[in-house]
């Protein structure tokens, strides 16, 4: 995935929270080198407890971040279809009905393309180790499996970025928007045409809201995902 960033700390497990705060006491860390987005998967969000089921891709979780940390300019929406669950943020002038109805639609092409081939490769879906898809098979899978072959694990880990990514470029292409954040489960695809500090949720860590990541226009469109072991399994 474009840009993707891995933070891993012991103890400190941290994803996406999509808020934009004024700056306070905090740490930022450079270079990725402000507003201020959190990250965090909350108790249970666990992206590969999705194996369970061949025919089930993720689990849901209730996204309580979103509402108790966001601070933004940007106008943001909820966009749900079976386990997808995206929180999607645009200047307020572009937050239209054709817009949103844009993004209902590409996450819903995107699930059922991805949820059709699972049925037909279920070992996409399970594997731990990377994967490579059946000829024939939609894009999105692809690009998770080229995504998750880098890391060495296997392709549904990368499914939650490759949707906000997908979902992010095709609103930018057809509504020319250029400021975005696409936050899914704890991960980001953000552009920006203004300096934003994605900030570090870890539960009761006394890190917790104390650190972040400043990145600048110059370094967007970019992809983030934070993520250690403490704050919600990846695997149930």
């Amino acid at each position: 995935l474009h840009g993707s960033l891995l933070l891993q700390s012991p103890g400190l497990r941290t994803a996406f929270l999509g808020a934009v705060l004024p700056p306070g006491k905090m740490h930022c860390l450079r270079p990725l080198s402000a507003s201020l987005s959190y990250a965090s998967h909350p108790p249970g969000n666990g992206r590969a407890s999705s194996a369970r089921n061949a025919g089930s891709m993720s689990s849901f979780e209730p996204r309580w971040y979103r509402k108790e940390l966001h601070r933004s300019s940007l106008a943001p929406f909820a966009v749900r279809f079976r386990e997808t669950d995206l929180w999607v943020a645009v200047p307020p002038r572009q937050n239209t009905p054709a817009l949103r109805q844009c993004c209902e639609e590409a996450a819903t092409a995107l699930w059922e393309e991805l949820h059709a081939y699972i049925l037909k490769d279920p070992v996409f879906l399970h594997s731990l180790t990377p994967h490579t898809p059946h000829f024939g098979a939609p894009p999105v899978a692809l690009k998770m499996a080229a995504a998750a072959a880098k890391a060495d694990v296997g392709p549904m880990a990368a499914v939650a970025g490759a949707f906000a990514e997908e979902v992010a470029q095709q609103l930018m292409q057809k509504f020319k928007v250029q400021d975005i954040i696409v936050e899914n489960g704890g991960d980001i695809y953000l552009a920006t045409t203004e300096s934003r500090r994605i900030a570090i949720w870890a539960g009761p860590s006394p890190l917790s809201g104390k650190l972040a990541l400043e990145l600048e226009p110059n370094q967007s469109p970019l992809s983030l995902c934070t993520s250690s072991a403490t704050v919600g399994p990846s695997l149930a």
